[in-house]
């Protein structure tokens, strides 16, 4: 297998745990055309068929919990099991307790930013950064999370300034 065909097939793994197999929610959650996303699928040798490269893989690895070195990775390897624990399928958001209140079954509350290398979020571009505190805010919004609203000077959660 050439390294086209295993990004192809480690892209189908994604489409399939992430996006139940949906190739438009792929599209939508990476931020691409959804026609485009769908020749990424085509087989190689037919018309209008595109290769996966460095920009749908950066694409993939800001939307999605992707170990370190996955596009690398065998895909037979990638998710044996399904989603990562904490990750719902159908959206990006940490799993709430759906089956009732944490109070009730006890667990424990913890931040999803725990799980960020802040480190990378910092050498992001400004308008990055910007697109990832969107999408925080709108995911703490469809959670019914309040969210403050912003001042003259901006500030990330993780402590990045933004004037």
């Amino acid at each position: 297998m050439d390294k086209f065909e295993r990004w192809r097939t480690l892209l189908e793994r994604i489409r399939d745990v992430f996006c139940n197999g949906n190739r438009a929610e792929l599209a939508r959650r990476i931020g691409k055309d959804a026609s485009y996303v769908n020749r990424l699928f085509y087989p190689p040798t037919k018309i209008g068929a595109k290769r996966i490269g460095p920009e749908i893989m950066e694409a993939c690895s800001r939307s999605f919990p992707l170990p370190i070195g996955f596009w690398e990775m065998n895909p037979k390897e990638v998710f044996p099991h399904g989603a990562p624990e904490g990750w719902s399928v159908t959206s990006m958001a940490p799993m709430s307790s759906q089956s009732g209140d944490r109070a009730e079954t006890n667990e424990p509350v913890t931040s999803p930013l725990a799980r960020i290398d802040f480190s990378k979020i910092r050498r992001l571009h400004r308008d990055e950064i910007l697109r990832l505190e969107g999408a925080w805010i709108e995911a703490a919004g469809r959670l019914g999370i309040d969210v403050l609203a912003a001042s003259k000077k901006r500030q990330i959660p993780m402590g990045i300034d933004l004037k």
